[in-house]
């Protein structure tokens, strides 16, 4: 499963990556520049102290899922889960404004796990890298603190209290506060049943930025997928990553070289037929819709059969777990890594920008 591929990922290097949006009641360890990640429950490592705060009953259970797609590739979500009473916290929300198109985000991640060294003493492991999921939250302070507003209200409210909000209530700086409250709303207020009768994938996550691990004949694929309740393809984002130097975002993307005219005539061909990929795959919500027309294609140096094996495993759910040594491992991010002890870490300071190494 997913959360395997990513978890092996991380005890590869020693860090785990966390993403940036605003998600509330997770306890656990979270990061000290972003509040925790789109995956906090499957990822969220043992809490230091046990989450002792008291939780307003609920009525509404299970799942809960809404988005919207807005302009230039963003696609803002809101999810809320239901743990059961037996469990603390008893439920979670998440908020996130994620690209489609574009990875990286222009901020430092910071994640770290509480160890014990060889003389018993404890000691903190601090990672700090650059998330290849680009958040709409991390590209100037106000929304930083736009996002910490939220993490506020996901910590404090239930369900029923988050439905009462009103614009009035919110202090965005630059966050459309009808939109968060549409998306809130049409969560918990609306049927998530099915609206059409076609076959569940092997895997239901919602959103994911998926990418080859490595350059051949130096471009890779990517692709980036949102997908509803229950396993409903709503948009696919597909496109191809030259590769122009040896730094974790030196490339330059197809879809850019035809929107500024600097594609040739075989580049434009191939990216016209990724877009038919697109429309097919969401239309049959099959990732490997239309596979049979591209199985053996090559278009302007663009190996399509790479491609079809990608979606393949997509549909499979073969992509879940390949150990992350075939999709999804950025093998250049700037990572750094610090072993603190407690009083150093209570007295960090986080780096927020991409050009300020801690």
């Amino acid at each position: 499963m997913k959360t395997r591929r990513r978890i092996t990922a991380f005890l590869l290097t020693g860090l785990m990556v966390l993403g940036l949006c605003a998600c509330g009641k997770t306890g656990g360890s979270t990061s000290a520049s972003t509040k925790a990640s789109e995956d906090v429950p499957s990822y969220t490592l043992p809490p230091m102290t046990a989450d002792t705060r008291e939780y307003a009953p609920t009525e509404i259970k299970g799942r809960r899922f809404a988005y919207e797609l807005l302009d230039d590739d963003w696609v803002a979500v809101f999810r809320y889960d239901y743990g059961g009473e037996d469990v603390m916290p008893p439920y979670y929300f998440i908020f996130y404004i994620k690209n489609m198109r574009y990875r990286f985000n222009e901020e430092w991640t910071e994640s770290w796990t509480e160890n014990t060294d060889k003389n018993g003493n404890k000691v903190y492991d601090v990672s700090y890298t650059i998330h290849p999921d680009k958040s709409w939250f991390s590209l100037n302070n106000s929304r930083r603190r736009d996002r910490e507003t939220i993490n506020e209200l996901f910590d404090t409210l239930s369900p029923e209290q988050m439905l009462a909000l009103k614009e009035d209530d919110l202090q965005f700086e630059e966050l459309d506060k009808a939109l968060f409250l549409r998306l809130i709303r049409k969560a918990l207020t609306e049927e998530q049943a099915p609206e059409k009768d076609v076959p569940k994938h092997q895997i239901d996550y919602f959103y994911s930025m998926e990418y080859e691990s490595s350059y051949r004949d130096d471009y890779k694929f990517q692709v980036c997928y949102l997908m509803s309740l229950p396993g409903y393809l709503e948009k696919i984002v597909i496109d191809v990553l030259y590769k122009t130097g040896e730094a974790y975002n030196d490339y330059v993307q197809l879809s850019d070289l035809v929107r500024d005219g600097r594609a040739s005539t075989e580049q434009q061909e191939a990216y016209a037929f990724i877009r038919k990929i697109e429309d097919v795959v969401v239309a049959q919500n099959r990732f490997d819709a239309l596979s049979d027309e591209y199985e053996d294609l090559e278009i302007g140096g663009i190996d399509f059969s790479r491609l079809w094996q990608f979606m393949q495993d997509l549909e499979t759910g073969a992509i879940l777990s390949d150990s992350g040594a075939k999709y999804g491992w950025e093998k250049n991010l700037p990572m750094i890594q610090k072993e603190m002890t407690p009083e150093e870490f209570a007295t960090r300071e986080v780096p927020a920008w991409t050009g300020e190494m801690p």
